[in-house]
C-alpha cells in the first residue's frame, strides 16, 4: 500500500526545505500533500519536476494520510485532535506541542512508539546527542555546557538575503536597509539570538540523555554551517585518548587528530557529517573536557531526521 503523507505549513521555510528533501529522497508527488492556511490554498509549489497544489488545512480530510509533518507554529488544538483521531502519526518539527517524546533516527528508535505524536528534535539537539551519547554511555556525563554559533542559513532565505546585502554595503560603506539582522551587526557576534531555541535544545538533550545541559547561542556572519563550543564533565575517570577514540567512531575528527582523513570545511558543509575538533582537557576541572563541533545543520539535522523517523514509522 502506498504510504501518503502531509506537510502542514508547506510554504514556511522549513516546509519548503522538507518538500525539497522528500522529492530528492524519492517520495513520489502522488504520495505527498502540501497543506497551509486557507488563504494560501491553490498556490502551486515546486516538488522535484512537478508542482503540488497547496490545500487548505481547514478542509483537508486527514483520513487520507498515514503521517503528517507539522512545520508551522499555528496549529489549532482541534486540528491536532483531528489528525490523531484519524490514526495518522504527527511529527512536530517546530516544537510547539507538549508531551511528545523526542526521537533521533540513529540513536533511540527501538520498536514502535506508543504515542502517535512525535517531537522532531532541533538540529542542535541532534548534533549534540550524536557526540555526547556514546561518551555518556561509557563515562556518565554529569553536566554539559554548549554555545551554538549559528549561521544565517539556519534562519532561512530572508536571513541569507539580509546578510548578503550587508556584505555588499560593508565594502561600499553604505547603510543597509536591514530586515532580519540589526543594522551592521551581522558582522559581530549577536548573543542570545534565539532564547526559545536554547531552551528547547537544553530540554530535548536532557530528555534524551538524562543529564542537564546549559545552552546559549550567538548569530555569526556566516552563510552556511554551524559551530558548537562544548564542555562536559564525566562521573567516571577517563582519558583524553579514549574520548578521542569514541568521537572518531561516531564522527569525523579534525586533521590535527587524523591527518589521513584529508578533511576540509567544505566536506562538512556539503555532507551530513559532524566534525569534532580541538578536543582538550579543561585545566583545574577534574574529568572535564572541551571540544568544538562543526556541521551543516540542514543537511544532517532536523529535516533528514524527520524523514528518517517517518520512514521508520511507516515501514
Amino acid at each position: 500500500m502506498k504510504r501518503k503523507i502531509a506537510v502542514i505549513g508547506a510554504l514556511t521555510n522549513f516546509g519548503r526545505s522538507l518538500l525539497d528533501y522528500l522529492a530528492s529522497s524519492g517520495w513520489s508527488a502522488g504520495s505527498v500533500y502540501a497543506l497551509d492556511t486557507p488563504k494560501n490554498a491553490k498556490i502551486k509549489i515546486p516538488y522535484g519536476d512537478y508542482f503540488l497544489p497547496v490545500l487548505g488545512l481547514d478542509s483537508f480530510n486527514f483520513h487520507q494520510v498515514h503521517l503528517c509533518f507539522l512545520c508551522q507554529s499555528a496549529l489549532l488544538s482541534a486540528d491536532r485532535e483531528s489528525i490523531l483521531q484519524s490514526g495518522a502519526y504527527l511529527i512536530d518539527c517546530v516544537g510547539i506541542l507538549d508531551g511528545a517524546p523526542c526521537l533521533i533516527a540513529s540513536l533511540n528508535l527501538k520498536g514502535r512508539p506508543k504515542e502517535r505524536l512525535i517531537t522532531n528534535p532541533t538540529a542542535a539537539t541532534i548534533a549534540l546527542a550524536h557526540v555526547l551519547a556514546p561518551i555518556h554511555k561509557e563515562f556518565q556525563i554529569i553536566n554539559a555546557e554548549a554555545t551554538l554559533l549559528l549561521s544565517a542559513n539556519l534562519f532561512g532565505a530572508p536571513a541569507i538575503q539580509d546578510l548578503l546585502i550587508q556584505s555588499r554595503c560593508l565594502f561600499t560603506r553604505t547603510e543597509p536597509e536591514s530586515h532580519f539582522f540589526p543594522k551592521i551587526q551581522a558582522f559581530n557576534l549577536i548573543p542570545d539570538i534565539s532564547p526559545a531555541l536554547n531552551r528547547k535544545t537544553a530540554d530535548q538533550t536532557k530528555s534524551l540523555l538524562g543529564f542537564p545541559i546549559s545552552v546559549s547561542s550567538c548569530l555569526t556572519p556566516v552563510f552556511q554551517g554551524e559551530a558548537y563550543s562544548l564542555t562536559f564533565t564525566t562521573r567516571k575517570k577517563n582519558s583524553l585518548s579514549r574520548i578521542r577514540e569514541i568521537c572518531a567512531d561516531s564522527c569525523c575528527v579534525d586533521n590535527a587528530f587524523a591527518p589521513d582523513l584529508g578533511l576540509t570545511t567544505q566536506d562538512i558543509l556539503l555532507g551530513d557529517s559532524i566534525c569534532v575538533s580541538r578536543l582538550s582537557a579543561v585545566p583545574f576541572r577534574p574529568s572535564t573536557y572541551h571540544l568544538w563541533l562543526l556541521c551543516d545543520s540542514l543537511r544532517m539535522g532536523a529535516i533528514p531526521n524527520a524523514v528518517q523517523v517517518a520512514e521508520y514509522l511507516l515501514g
